[in-house]
């Protein structure tokens, strides 16, 4: 055996063999930088289903955990060091939480009985409201610098009101972001600089966005969209999944229109339009559909996009520029200089990433025979990425280096900030998961023990990483494991 391999060896079989610590009948949400502080959420009465509803259809306040499909955990959140548990009081459920580098301070939204308030909870257990109650109905986090010191969020003044973003700074206290900076996406690390969405839609085309995030098709269908929403927000058409009626596992369904008006509800005359399910993936086709269901309603091609919203970046003080327009932010490396956005062409979103001034097209970056890529994460420095494209594809990159992977669910995956090791959670199906990771500099790879507390669907699983990659945690709805892994970033 040559002599190089022998600590690769040893390294696997200490990060497979490495048993973790349980923590059951808790659900993970945050850990912090260091690994010392984690923050859960103990079981307690289900989120009031208001205000749920309502945060449904705001994915922009999820900042770039905008997939997760619960905007609100139910739960009273306590803090956990080295397995030891500190309960916070008074609130019983969570919008989002980041925590300190330290661990020593949570920033998040939370509340209970229907309140929702920005906060910043210590470990120690002083507590401070982000926000005067006369100045938001209901407010929350999006993101914080590692210091705690600096946080940036989401207020809206009434329950149906257009949501504002501010940025909140030790012994200074709140301000609203300055026009025509919409809403936060993400927070610099030193808490000096952010990425957010641009020019904030009025109140009509607000009502508009929660009418096309609402519609879903007629009661009784499968999932469906709505495509497009008159000026007046009267009118709506879309489409919905109709599976198919055989015992053949190879029958495929259909995509059925609909056609919705204010006052009647969805009417049948638009069912007749349909697509094979087969043929859904061809734009052209696609794009004749929307068309047919467009004209039978009587809509214009601008009643397809409810909100046109760019992209700006913005040193907290200085003046700002907006980077794009038409676009919704995607990624932003904390501790570099690497933005991402999306911008809709060709009948898909396309995804741009920047630094500085240059731009590039993520499939360059994915490089030869990859194809379209539909979802980017980052380091924190800017300088490992991984993409997600066709057919499950999965590669990460960093200094040139490319490798592919397989399985695994890698919408949750994680780098270290110096972008030496991607983990992600693997494991078949949704019970007993573990993690997988690989080395970029030299592509060793590894998986640890299985968790059996990380089960369930992927947007109750959490896959956090701290110290460099030493300490990981995995979790599900059942509890989480803590691995102290045996690994090390060498970028670091």
């Amino acid at each position: 055996m040559r002599a190089w391999m022998v600590p690769l060896l040893l390294l696997a079989a200490s990060a497979q063999a490495a048993a973790p610590r349980l923590q059951s009948g808790v659900q993970l949400l945050e850990q912090s930088a260091d690994g010392s502080t984690r923050l859960a959420l103990s079981p307690v009465a289900a989120a009031p289903a208001a205000l749920l509803a309502r945060l449904k259809h705001l994915p922009e306040l999820l900042g770039e955990e905008g997939y997760r499909s619960e905007p609100l955990h139910a739960g009273a959140p306590l803090f956990e060091v080295g397995g030891r548990q500190s309960a916070v009081s008074g609130f019983d459920y969570v919008q989002r939480v980041r925590l300190s580098r330290d661990g020593r301070v949570a920033l998040l939204g939370a509340g209970q009985d229907g309140a929702l308030d920005a906060w910043r909870l210590g470990r120690d257990g002083k507590r401070e409201r982000l926000l005067p109650k006369t100045a938001a109905a209901f407010s929350g986090v999006i993101d914080a610098s590692d210091d705690g010191k600096t946080a940036v969020g989401w207020l809206q003044t009434s329950a149906d009101a257009v949501p504002q973003g501010f940025v909140w700074q030790a012994g200074h206290g709140y301000r609203l972001l300055p026009d025509p900076l919409w809403l936060p996406f993400a927070l610099s690390a030193d808490g000096t600089r952010l990425l957010a969405s641009s020019r904030r839609p009025d109140a009509n085309t607000f009502a508009r966005q929660h009418l096309m995030r609402s519609l879903q098709g007629p009661p009784g269908s499968d999932w469906g969209d709505a495509l497009a929403v008159s000026h007046d927000a009267k009118s709506a058409v879309g489409y919905y999944f109709v599976r198919p009626q055989s015992s053949d596992p190879a029958a495929t369904g259909s995509y059925r229109g609909w056609w919705w008006q204010a006052g009647t509800g969805y009417r049948h005359s638009a069912r007749a339009l349909y697509l094979d399910e087969s043929e859904m993936a061809d734009p052209v086709r696609f794009a004749a559909f929307r068309s047919q269901l467009l004209a039978l309603a009587g809509l214009g091609a601008d009643t397809t996009e409810t909100v046109a919203s760019g992209v700006a970046q913005w040193r907290i003080g200085e003046d700002m520029r907006e980077r794009v327009a038409d676009a919704r932010p995607v990624l932003f490396a904390r501790a570099g200089a690497l933005a991402g956005w999306k911008v809709w062409q060709g009948e898909a979103w396309r995804i741009t990433l920047a630094h500085g001034d240059e731009t590039i097209a993520a499939e360059t970056l994915a490089g030869a025979g990859f194809g379209e890529v539909f979802a980017v994460r980052a380091s924190a420095d800017g300088r490992a990425l991984q993409l997600l494209g066709e057919e499950g594809k999965v590669r990460v990159r960093r200094a040139g280096k490319k490798f592919d992977l397989a399985g695994g669910l890698h919408m949750l995956g994680a780098f270290t900030p110096g972008g030496g090791l991607y983990l992600w959670p693997d494991g078949e199906g949704f019970e007993n998961r573990h993690v997988s990771w690989i080395k970029l500099q030299d592509g060793a790879r590894g998986t640890l023990a299985a968790c059996p507390l990380a089960d369930g669907h992927y947007s109750e699983l959490a896959l956090l990483v701290g110290d460099g990659g030493r300490t990981v945690a995995l979790g599900g709805d059942a509890g989480y494991c803590v691995y102290r892994t045996g690994l090390e970033d060498e970028t670091r």
